[in-house]
C-alpha cells in the first residue's frame, strides 16, 4: 500500500501559527485547522455540534433511495 498524498493533510488544533508555518516548511502536505472539519469516508465531520441542516443532504439522499423501494418491496400491511 502507498500513501495517497492527494488526500493527506495535517490538522492543527490550538497550535501557535509559528509552529504551523514551521511544519509546512518541513512537510510537503497542506494543513487545516481542526475547527474547519474533515472528511472521513465521504462524510464531512465537524468538531462542534450538528444541526439538522448539516445533515439535510444525507436525509435527502436516503429518502430518495427509500422512495424507490416503497413501490417494489414494501406492502401497506407492513
Amino acid at each position: 500500500m502507498q500513501i495517497n498524498s492527494t488526500k493527506l493533510y495535517i490538522l492543527f488544533h490550538k497550535v501557535p501559527k509559528a509552529h504551523v508555518e514551521h511544519s509546512q516548511t518541513l512537510l510537503p502536505y497542506p494543513s487545516k485547522a481542526f475547527n474547519e472539519g474533515l472528511k472521513y469516508l465521504g462524510f464531512h465531520l465537524k468538531p462542534l455540534s450538528y444541526r439538522f441542516t448539516d445533515w439535510i443532504w444525507l436525509y435527502n439522499k436516503i429518502e430518495a433511495r427509500i422512495s424507490c423501494w416503497v413501490n417494489g418491496l414494501l406492502s401497506r400491511g407492513g
